[in-house]
């Protein structure tokens, strides 16, 4: 009897891989897609911050186990790879949501509710808290220089 190759250990790791590989491509393509097509800043913001990290996931799945059935000890750089990105998107994409808000980025008119950061006082254009930095008097915790 002929033992088919998706029987085996390796045929199966294999077919794994190849299918996390392709859903995390589905969720890189779902993340362009969503970069593209809606409205404003606010809501373009959440399409790479979920989906990639999603397609990233899935993709370094695939690669864990590539480099785990060929033997080679580099998956532990999949493994932080996607540990840092799964830290730091969310944390880049809050920080990037409170600085446009701060500047006054308008929301979509059909949007609910008020966009993180709002109570994030909006940046002069005049250069109000250059001058201050130049004086010294920002973040001095005195609220008289501010």
């Amino acid at each position: 009897m002929i033992e088919h190759e998706i029987t085996r250990p390796e045929g199966l790791m294999s077919l794994v891989s190849a299918i996390s590989a392709l859903i995390g491509a589905l969720f890189f393509f779902s993340s362009a897609v969503g970069l593209v097509r809606l409205p404003d800043f606010f809501t373009r913001t959440h399409s790479p911050t979920k989906a990639a990290t999603l397609g990233l996931f899935f993709l370094g799945i695939a690669s864990f186990l590539e480099n785990i059935q060929s033997g080679q000890t580099f998956w532990l750089a999949d493994v932080l790879l996607v540990a840092f990105v799964f830290l730091t998107a969310p944390v880049s994409a809050q920080a990037l949501m409170n600085a446009a808000s701060a500047r006054g980025v308008a929301q979509y008119e059909r949007t609910t509710g008020d966009p993180p950061g709002r109570e994030i006082e909006h940046v002069e254009e005049s250069g109000e808290l250059a001058a201050e930095l130049a004086e010294g008097q920002a973040g001095t915790g005195d609220p008289e220089s501010a």
